[in-house]
């Protein structure tokens, strides 16, 4: 029976995520980019959704990687606190572009002949700047004293 390091283990499977998260969404900013008929409302909110998880993918969860490997946080306080501020910040203005996402599906099914109207493109970069001025708001709490970011050890390790 050999053990297991879950460190290992976990950081191996983040860079696999890593990997396919930037890979995917810069393919899929150069479909939207290069297909012009995805160039409308729904597109924005896709292409924004892109945008927010490859920078998860590239400066988010990088660190949280090699932390896993090394089983400990190794980049220092100040680094920490901007690595919660830029995971949290990612991570909320993905949720938020899924949430607008959602809408914005539900408002062209149940109200097919007002969508046009109602969601114009100058409504969906107004809903847009709101995703990430919401998610700037909640990111920097912790850096201004309203709770605080906390790196965790890994210390786990699995027998098998």
């Amino acid at each position: 029976m050999m053990p297991v390091d879950i460190g290992l283990v976990t950081s191996i499977v983040l860079v696999g995520i890593i990997l396919i998260g930037v890979i995917g969404n810069v393919l899929t900013l150069v479909v939207i980019i290069c297909y012009h008929p995805l160039r409308d409302m729904t597109g924005m909110f896709l292409a924004n959704l892109a945008v927010a998880d490859l920078l998860q993918s590239t400066f988010g969860m990088p660190l949280i990687a090699v932390s896993a490997f090394r089983h400990q946080w190794v980049f220092g306080e100040t680094l920490c606190t901007i690595s919660g501020l830029t995971n949290s910040l990612f991570c909320i203005a993905s949720v938020l572009t899924l949430t607008a996402i959602s809408v914005d599906r539900w408002l062209a099914i149940v109200f097919p002949m007002k969508y046009r109207a109602w969601l114009t493109v100058e409504r969906a970069r107004i809903v847009l700047v709101y995703i990430w001025l919401h998610a700037l708001s909640m990111a920097v709490l912790p850096v201004l004293g309203w709770s605080r970011f906390v790196h965790v050890a890994f210390l786990v390790s699995l027998s098998l």
